[in-house]
């Protein structure tokens, strides 16, 4: 099958926008993505892949934001316009993808993959009074996919949907680490990990107001004899902030992926913080219906899992004994679920292994384009 990815963003910040891609190209479909790049992640297919990049935005004031979001949208819907003249579907990846192609999506065989819960989408960015009508483009799309269970029969509420959106879960289409490339800092730091005698906590993924991680810091602060935090991911002001006030606590810079997992695979235990808060248009109950990449990512190294007493984290947690929510966030908490992790480190490390090798996503990407 032909198939036209569009991903409205940079495509190294999007694991499950690669391994959708991995996907497709390993199944055999002549596959073409619009996308941005910024890290030239998808060199690595050469003449296996049709890409098509994106210009990055540019900053500055207000006139030139507005300017480089309509042109961004105009290069998008003219590479759509050319890209379906050779394509049997089209595949979006995210809700702001599909209001920056707009109408013309009526006209093609549309599967609409969500990776946040979207309630609504504003026309505009950064302005909540004119709403673009997402749902009309779902209620039309050939499929709607989303990464958790929860969400889909939400989605399928909240917009009226005549299906339920088919759940693909964020999980690595293929973890091999033996063709990454180690440079000489990220060397270092896995020879530091590699040569640690406390049990590693880690952390890996955005830094955002959802992510509760001064609690586990200061759980783990009062335990630094036998564990030690590291957290992974993009510097902003909120880790900068975590490394000054506990100052134990080891900072990773981010990784490209898959080079992540290189840092992945020295942990021993895996951190989930979520805490059900509004950011931008996301529902405030995207954090409780929680889909994140990293269940899969820690669970495919053997790392039982600490998370927050969500239902996106309690479910497979309990389902398959994976892990351990705290009713809260506190330090009497967290240490009562290190404790009980490392009573049965062995049994909950083998179920973590079983559980990522539980989901099948040839088997449901096959299903997502095959028809009803």
């Amino acid at each position: 099958m032909k198939i036209l990815v569009v991903h409205n963003r940079d495509i190294s910040a999007f694991p499950p926008v690669r391994s959708l891609i991995q996907n497709l190209v390993h199944n055999g479909h002549k596959v073409t993505i619009i996308t941005r790049d910024s890290k030239d992640v998808l060199k690595e297919y050469g003449d296996q892949l049709e890409v098509h990049k994106l210009m990055p935005y540019q900053g500055g004031n207000k006139v030139k934001e507005a300017g480089a979001f309509f042109k961004n949208r105009r290069d998008i819907r003219q590479l759509v316009a050319e890209c379906m003249n050779h394509n049997d579907v089209i595949w979006t990846t995210t809700d702001s993808t599909v209001r920056e192609i707009g109408p013309m999506l009526f006209n093609y065989k549309h599967i609409m993959e969500l990776f946040e819960l979207i309630e609504y989408l504003p026309l505009l960015p950064k302005q909540n009074v004119l709403k673009f009508d997402i749902k009309k483009y779902a209620q039309h799309a050939y499929k709607v996919v989303v990464p958790e269970i929860n969400r889909a029969y939400i989605q399928q509420v909240w917009w009226d949907l005549p299906k339920t959106p088919v759940v693909l879960p964020n999980k690595p289409y293929d973890i091999s680490l033996n063709s990454i490339h180690v440079s000489p800092d990220l060397k270092a730091i896995l020879e530091n990990m590699e040569n640690e005698k406390r049990k590693i906590v880690l952390y890996q993924g955005v830094f955002y107001a959802d992510r509760n991680l001064d609690a586990f810091a200061e759980a783990i602060q009062q335990n630094n004899e036998k564990y030690v935090l590291y957290i992974m991911g993009a510097e902003n002001d909120y880790s900068r902030t975590l490394c000054r006030k506990y100052p134990g606590m080891k900072y990773i810079p981010f990784q490209v992926p898959p080079a992540h997992l290189l840092v992945t695979k020295y942990a021993d235990i895996g951190v989930i913080p979520y805490k059900p808060v509004k950011f931008e248009n996301n529902s405030i109950l995207n954090a409780l219906y929680c889909a994140p990449n990293k269940i899969f990512e820690y669970a495919a190294f053997g790392l039982p899992m600490v998370g927050s007493n969500v239902l996106g984290l309690k479910l497979p947690f309990e389902q398959y004994n994976i892990g351990f929510c705290c009713d809260e966030l506190k330090y009497d908490q967290i240490s009562h679920a290190l404790d009980v992790i490392e009573a049965h480190y062995n049994e909950m490390s083998s179920n973590c292994i079983n559980f990522y090798k539980s989901i099948d996503l040839d088997q449901i990407v096959n299903s997502i384009l095959l028809e009803d």
